[in-house]
């Protein structure tokens, strides 16, 4: 899916690079001095451009069957997984020349006229182009042209025809009713079916985005901005398509198509002026929209698991929507001015409105099921938002000084309910068919508040020390908690010891607490039913359950004293942590802890001008505890909690190391420098399971065991030689500017261990032997390993 240029623009800013500054100091008889070059001066031209040649000595495949089979179903067929989709995931690298920048200005002597272009990548899939043009003082034009490719996978599978459009057709059948996760032929069967159907892709998308923005500054008084974009993104990403009930389901990975653009516009016009008593204010008004249009609100997927003999359960096909066409409008006024008392004072008020109403699709594609009306024909869908933030800074002494802050922000959601009385779900009448059970579709708004007051206090020209009190408050409607209050208090300490160590440090502590806390409520605005077992009352939902949050951080900045021999040696540890406990009452299910902790350390040396090591370490650890169950649990009321066969408690932990070590040396002074530079991530992950309170840890005969850990291993090591060509050889080449020379050789790893991902492939039945109506792309594969050596030329004027 991504696109390959050509050579073309590359050799034609080549070439007017190069040609510019041989011209300009060709034989050639002087031209006429306009009026205009002779009121300025003259024009000045300037250009730098980057050009090379890049050899692989490994270069990633561009797929990897790194995929499990009917043959060996217990690990993959092809022990590498290494290919390209993640080292080429933010644009290609190809072997051969490259055009890696280029900058090209003109302005005229006295600096008042100014145009310039810069380009990178030139010829790539990640190309963009720059122009800025100016007249100092008064008018600025920059316009942008950027291509941003987003490759996820080289090696995805696919059964489908039509990929990229919103029609997917299959020649694989394998009718439902034959297929049982249970029998060993019913995964024979799948395997047959799918021999010699499958088809690698590539899964990306590519964004062209157009961009220009103007501003004028007529005067020291007046400041209008304008500004537009316009991007397209088209490609795919993989979705996943899920067809009947549990007992009958059918699941399939398939290509999504990507096809919409974005526009973006801002106007804003601001003022500057002088108050009567003697400050200075300033007010803006501005506006802006943003226009959503997808040339797709939906496709169709043909069913693999189609069974002609009971279509209303394995249907023929499936239809999933996409993001509906939409569009947002806002008006902003900004204000700021000086008032008595050392007082700043600044206020926003922002109003935006969000429509979509595309036309409702049916319940289903399904033709064995019969069409239900429904209650509209379209969404009518409208959010409102205003927001209103303000703060005053005031400054009582040199010493003291407070801030207030405060922000209004409301969410007013104004789509109708609908209430649907019928409804189908997946395309199946293997779900049900909810007659008799109406479902509303609620229109969530919610308030949020918050409120802070800042105190600073300078004691001593060595010390800063800071406070804070703070106040959240989220009002919520048609959610499980209506209000939640959260109060905050931090406090900073800043030292600075001679000129030996600067000590920054912070600490927070809030609570956040709701009101009132009813899932059930909630579900039967929803549902209409008390008996509704489709929810689980007792989860608390991490953004509005009761938390206590503790935030800290320090940073240490240590040289040596001056004089003496470890002046220019420079150590920084720092350290930060963040614990988040949830106090529920212990019978609820949810998140409960969320703890992570970091602890690391950086230190450079420089032995001379030019001559300097590097390096640094990063520890990061994340824990987290969470309660949970297999089984949905319906109580009347919150405070009752049933006896649940299979709830289980269960912990992640996740560590991370980062090291970095760089290094420079000018090895020729004026002449040749090198560069040293290695980065290494090491990540692992834990995730196990354990009892909760004194129920039992299986149910349903299944027993929980943890899961393998996940490990993360990514290496960069990138030297670089830089060769400065002498001037006087520069000079007799018939250059005006500086010359250099650079190799580099670098070398980038990612291997990652992850039973989540790892067999993924058609076959994961195979791996996972309860299931069989599963089909997978297997498209998420980040392991690469890569090394290749560029040479460059760098050329200034």
């Amino acid at each position: 899916m991504m696109i390959k240029h050509g050579l073309l623009p590359m050799s034609a800013a080549m070439a007017l690079a190069t040609v510019a500054p041989l011209n300009a100091n060709a034989a050639d008889p002087p031209a006429a001095v306009s009026d205009f070059e002779a009121a300025h001066g003259g024009y000045e031209f300037s250009g730098e451009f980057d050009v090379g040649g890049r050899v692989f000595v490994k270069r990633p495949p561009k797929s990897s069957a790194h995929y499990v089979t009917p043959s060996s179903p217990n690990a993959p067929a092809n022990p590498d997984p290494n290919n390209r989709s993640k080292f080429e995931e933010y644009g290609a690298i190809p072997p051969g020349l490259f055009a890696e920048y280029l900058r090209m200005t003109l302005q005229t002597k006295d600096g008042l006229y100014f145009g310039e272009l810069r380009a990178d990548n030139i010829g790539n899939n990640n190309q963009r182009y720059i122009v800025d043009a100016s007249k100092a003082g008064e008018h600025y034009l920059t316009v942008v042209w950027d291509e941003i490719p987003h490759l996820y996978n080289t090696s995805a599978l696919s059964i489908w025809n039509g990929v990229g459009s919103n029609n997917l057709t299959t020649s694989v059948a394998i009718p439902g009713t034959t297929v049982n996760a249970a029998t060993p032929a019913s995964r024979a069967l799948v395997s047959a079916a799918l021999a010699g159907k499958v088809n690698t892709i590539d899964v990306g998308i590519k964004r062209d985005k157009a961009a220009v923005a103007y501003r004028w500054t007529p005067d020291q008084n007046w400041d209008v901005k304008a500004s537009y974009s316009n991007e397209k993104r088209e490609g795919i990403q993989t979705s996943g398509v899920a067809i009947g009930g549990l007992g009958s389901l059918q699941q399939f990975q398939a290509p999504r198509p990507i096809d919409d653009t974005t526009q973006i516009g801002k106007v804003s016009g601001q003022y500057f002026g002088a108050t009567p008593w003697g400050g200075h204010f300033n007010v803006q008004v501005g506006g802006g929209l943003s226009l959503f249009e997808n040339n797709f609100n939906s496709f169709t997927v043909q069913n693999p698991f189609y069974d002609a003999s009971n279509p209303r359960v394995f249907s023929p096909a499936a239809r999933i929507s996409l993001m509906p066409s939409n569009q947002a409008y806002n008006s902003t006024v900004t204000s700021g001015v000086d008032l008595p008392f050392k007082t700043r004072w600044n206020s926003t008020i922002q109003y935006t409105t969000m429509r979509q109403n595309d036309e409702f699709m049916p319940f289903t594609v399904n033709p064995a099921i019969a069409t239900f009306v429904l209650p509209a024909s379209s969404l009518n869908g409208e959010v409102d938002t205003l927001l209103y933030n303000t703060n005053a800074t005031t400054q009582w002494t040199p010493e003291w000084r407070t801030t207030f802050r405060y922000r209004y922000y409301d969410n007013d959601n104004q789509t109708p309910e609908l209430l649907i009385p019928n409804y189908v779900v997946e395309d199946s009448s293997a779900t049900g068919i909810a007659a008799g059970v109406p479902r509303r579709a609620l229109a969530m708004s919610y308030t949020k508040q918050n409120a802070s007051e800042e105190f600073q206090w300078r004691p001593a020209k060595w010390v800063t020390l800071g406070s804070s009190f703070g106040w959240e408050q989220w009002d919520r409607t048609r959610r499980d908690a209506n209000v939640t209050n959260e109060f905050i208090g931090r406090g900073t300490a800043d030292f600075k010891i001679y000129d030996v160590a600067t000590l920054r440090t912070s600490a927070q502590y809030s609570e956040r607490r709701y009101d009132n806390y009813d899932g059930r409520a909630m579900s039967l605005e929803t549902y209409y039913a008390a008996s509704n077992t489709g929810t689980n009352f007792l989860i608390r939902k991490f953004d509005m359950a009761n938390r206590n949050q503790t935030k800290a951080n320090v940073f240490l900045d240590i040289s040596g004293p001056s004089g003496s021999i470890f002046r220019d040696f420079v150590i920084s540890p720092t350290a930060g942590l963040r614990f988040e406990d949830y106090p529920d009452d212990p019978a609820f299910f949810g998140l409960r802890k969320s703890n992570s902790w970091n602890g690391g350390v950086d230190a450079t040396y420089v032995f001379k001008p030019g001559n300097s090591i590097q390096a640094s370490y990063l520890y990061e650890t994340f824990d987290r505890f969470q309660v949970g169950s297999g089984t949905i649990t319906n109580p009347v009321t919150n405070a009752s909690f049933p006896a649940v066969a299979d709830a289980f408690s269960s912990n992640t932990h996740e560590k991370v190391h980062t090291i970095l070590v760089a290094a420079n040396a000018e090895l020729i002074p004026g002449a040749l420098d090198f560069k040293l530079g290695y980065s290494l991530s090491l990540g692992k992950e834990d995730w196990d399971y354990g009892t909760f309170a004194n129920y039992p840890l299986q149910g349903n005969g299944v027993g929980y065991s943890p899961f393998p850990t996940v490990r993360t291993y990514v290496q960069r090591l990138d030297a670089a030689l830089k060769h400065t060509v002498d001037p006087s050889i520069v000079t007799q080449l018939g250059w005006t500017g500086e010359v250099y020379l650079k190799a580099r050789y670098i070398w980038e790893r990612s291997s990652v261990d992850n039973w989540q991902q790892d067999l993924m492939s058609p076959y994961l039945y195979l791996v996972d032997q309860t299931l069989a109506r599963l089909i997978d792309m297997g498209a998420t594969n980040p392991n690469y390993n890569a090394q290749y050596f560029q040479l460059s030329l760098n050329a200034k004027w």
